[in-house]
């Protein structure tokens, strides 16, 4: 990887969907590499007795791994039995700016821009409705289909606008599944709803923050 201007690595990390470790020597340690992995320095510990829950981590890269070439990796140096001491890891974002901006502007005629988002589970881009370049959400069961933003810097007076279709074709007593659009200031899964209305003028939904 090119880390030259990185200043974060982020990443959701979670012990024990099975069977949580109970020994220090059966942690992950986060590492990288600037010699083709011939020697490894340490980032952090994922320490084994914490984790329990899904967790956002995000780390300061160290000025050192900030090359063209670093590798990254997640290692754990003793495993137990086969579905002892297992964990997870999802969402990595390797970027990231020390201070959010103030305003993020998305669309997806050309994919999607992993500088402006975290997670884009079960999405595609792709053709919906006649309408070219758009996010579709495909939930698989029970996997929700979740488009998730960068870290924003919101202040009073900030506005939320999009577009959305939910159930494009259906005849108007089908039942669909609801969007929600939710906030977070934690990353947790506990998000609050948002509320807004419909701008007749522009076609797009306004959510006043």
């Amino acid at each position: 990887l090119d880390l030259r201007p990185a200043m974060l690595i982020q990443f959701y990390f979670l012990y024990g969907c099975i069977r949580n470790p109970v020994k220090r020597n059966e942690g992950v340690f986060l590492e990288y590499s600037t010699d083709g992995g011939i020697t490894w320095q340490l980032i952090t510990e994922m320490h084994y007795n914490l984790y329990r829950t899904s967790t956002f981590v995000s780390l300061k890269l160290p000025e050192a791994a900030k090359r063209e070439g670093t590798s990254l990796r997640w290692w754990q140096p003793i495993h137990g039995k086969n579905q002892n001491s297992d964990w997870l890891i999802d969402g990595i974002r390797v970027n990231g700016e020390e201070i959010n901006p103030a305003d993020v502007s998305l669309n997806f005629t050309t994919g999607f821009e992993f500088l402006d988002l975290i997670t884009a589970d079960n999405m595609e881009v792709g053709s919906y409705c006649e309408k070219e370049g758009v996010a579709i959400g495909r939930t698989r069961a029970y996997e929700p289909s979740t488009l998730s933003s960068r870290d924003i810097k919101i202040t009073d007076h900030h506005v939320l606008q999009f577009s959305i279709n939910v159930g494009c074709g259906k005849p108007w007593d089908f039942s669909v599944q609801p969007v929600n659009v939710e906030y977070s200031t934690d990353h947790s899964d506990g998000n609050s709803f948002l509320m807004g209305c419909l701008d007749p003028r522009t076609g797009l939904w306004v959510i006043f923050i």
